[in-house]
């Protein structure tokens, strides 16, 4: 039997490679994480359960399966709603917004978004569930695609804001909304019926 520089085998050696090999993609994390749920993993504070007025440094996660509930609280960097999960947000402050894929339900009641200075935060809802809006940030971009559920959203008052939606199965139900021109309603939300009471 022939041995290597280090004593090993030729077998031993390829047991050993490919035991590492194995270590190594147990430690890479889950199989249906893409690249921005995989960072935002890494260093946000993760949310499971119910949360209640505090500020949250950073970034946000909601992770695979989990829900989320949000009450009078500031999140100071982005919110990532993973696959399969829920967030329900009430009077919640958002610096930077929301990144939502594959979800189950999120929800966003009231609140307020952007940071210092103040700048219109951007709310991506992609792929998922259920979508409900109601009073929700006004200085916002809202984008509500291929959602397989229900999408509801209501009583948005679009200062600087805007709505968008496309490739969602049902017909998202628009109504009460209030700005400067209808043509902040795009896509699959767009429509001057969908307006409350304007100068149109």
């Amino acid at each position: 039997m022939r041995y290597g520089a280090r004593g090993y085998t030729p077998w031993m050696r390829a047991t050993i490679l490919m035991v590492v090999v194995l270590l190594l993609a147990g430690c890479s994390g889950s199989d249906d994480a893409g690249p921005e749920q995989a960072r935002a993993a890494s260093s946000a504070t993760k949310c499971d359960g119910t949360v209640r007025d505090i500020e949250i440094e950073g970034d946000l996660l909601v992770a695979r399966k989990k829900t989320c509930t949000l009450e009078g609280v500031t999140v100071e960097g982005r919110v990532t709603v993973s696959r399969y999960a829920t967030l329900v947000a009430r009077d919640t402050h958002f610096d930077d917004g929301i990144s939502a894929h594959e979800f189950d339900r999120v929800e966003v009641r009231g609140g307020s978004s952007g940071g210092t200075p103040v700048q219109p935060a951007d709310f991506l809802f992609d792929g998922g569930g259920d979508v409900v809006l109601r009073d929700a940030p006004v200085e916002s971009a809202y984008y509500v695609l291929h959602s397989t559920g229900k999408v509801e959203i209501v009583g948005l008052s679009l200062i600087e804001g805007s709505v968008y939606c496309a490739g969602n199965t049902r017909r998202p139900e628009v109504r009460d909304i209030s700005a400067e021109s209808p043509g902040v309603l795009k896509g699959q939300c767009a429509g001057l019926k969908n307006f409350g009471v304007s100068d149109f």
